[in-house]
């Protein structure tokens, strides 16, 4: 005669249907419901995706002329490696040519910039960064290299053109 084990069934028995309910709502939710599965993902993103994805659609921030990304930047700095070159340079912010009014950034020129976005403006043969946030709290958006005053990307556009931005 057989033993019944109702409880150990009960067990294996409820561990198969999760998943397979698992496996199933997977299924449902990426590919049958694909729209509505991304709007639930993104509304987890910070609110400046949002503010930049709404007045935009899905054209990239760098792909904006200076101007343009400049306008729709919270807060714009120059970020520049200390003059001696070591191992631990440090990054300074050297200028901030723009920060909107009631935007939550701690920094100010002179402070240490951040080490994480630090290596690879000391690593770089540049002279500095021309770094873009968006929105508040702020977050960084893109990053440019310069090297003489000439920013090194697309059009190789002049420092004190972006400057000009900030006095307008």
């Amino acid at each position: 005669m057989k033993k019944q084990k109702p409880f150990a069934d009960g067990i294996i028995f409820g561990f198969g249907m999760s998943i397979s309910l698992s496996i199933s709502l997977f299924v449902l939710a990426f590919f049958v419901f694909p729209e509505v599965t991304e709007r639930v993902l993104m509304q987890a993103e910070p609110p400046a995706y949002h503010i930049f994805e709404e007045r935009y659609g899905h054209e990239t921030f760098t792909n904006l002329s200076f101007e343009r990304m400049f306008k729709q930047s919270s807060v714009v700095l120059l970020a520049e490696p200390e003059p001696n070159k070591t191992e631990n340079q440090k990054v300074r912010i050297s200028e901030i040519l723009k920060k909107n009014p009631n935007t939550n950034f701690s920094l100010s020129e002179g402070d240490e910039y951040d080490r994480s976005h630090s290596k690879f403006i000391t690593s770089a043969d540049c002279d500095g960064a021309l770094v873009f946030y968006v929105g508040n709290p702020p977050r960084q958006k893109a990053s440019f290299y310069y090297t003489d005053g000439i920013i090194g990307y697309r059009d190789k556009i002049p420092l004190h053109q972006i400057k000009q931005f900030a006095k307008n």
